[in-house]
């Protein structure tokens, strides 16, 4: 069982390119954790502004260690430093991955191997 957090962080649009830029050490950091298997923050093309937020975790201990710890520490404060408007973070734990294609290449909305 793994667990992804997926957050949306709205700022000020003229400050999201130097918060992504300035940021860089802070998902370096975090990717360096044991148990981290994917840390990402992306500019939304569509919603000037806006940052996604996704990070997946090996499982509850990784990111209790990454929740203590100096790089989400960090993180907290750089955030604040740009000014956020709003922020919006969710939590969920996966108990089944599956691709999304078949064995035939069809793309597949059920949990066929389940």
């Amino acid at each position: 069982m793994s667990i992804v957090i997926y957050a949306v962080i709205d700022f000020p649009p003229e400050k999201v390119d130097e918060f992504l830029t300035e940021g860089g050490a802070f998902i370096t950091g975090a990717l360096s954790q044991p148990g981290c298997l994917n840390y990402d923050w992306s500019k939304d093309i569509n919603q000037p502004g806006r940052v996604r937020v996704f990070e997946q975790w090996a499982d509850e201990d990784a990111l209790r260690n990454h929740f203590s710890g100096q790089w989400f520490a960090g993180m907290g404060g750089h955030v604040g430093k740009y000014g956020p408007l709003s922020m919006d973070a969710s939590k969920y734990r996966v108990d089944l991955v599956e691709p999304v294609m078949d064995e035939n290449g069809a793309p597949r909305p059920d949990f066929f191997t389940a």
